[in-house]
């Protein structure tokens, strides 16, 4: 929930579907301990926005919320994963081609 981040993600997210062009991500697996977000993660964000900060003002304004959810869910969705044996076999082979 770091606004900075959010506002630069939001602003490429915004710009890309205003140009018609949606924001192609590469991304890394960078942090072996990394969760994804919950379901009520989502629904916070598209309901609250980024809620509060510390002096108790919504660094973006809420009526954003569900622009913000839909451009996190735009960059978890090609999340890298870690290698795992746990995965599927067309997982696996693809993860090992790469």
């Amino acid at each position: 929930r770091d606004a900075g981040f959010a506002k630069t993600l939001l602003s490429i997210h915004l710009e890309g579907e205003t140009q018609n062009r949606p924001l192609e991500l590469v991304t890394v697996s960078a942090d072996a301990l990394f969760e994804f977000p919950s379901v009520e993660f989502f629904k916070d964000l598209e309901d609250f926005g980024l809620g509060l900060d510390n002096q108790g003002e919504a660094p973006l304004p809420v009526e954003l919320g569900p622009f913000l959810s839909s451009a996190y869910r735009a960059l978890l969705n090609v999340l890298a994963l870690p290698l795992s044996p746990l995965g599927s076999e067309g997982l696996l082979e693809e993860q090992v081609s790469e």
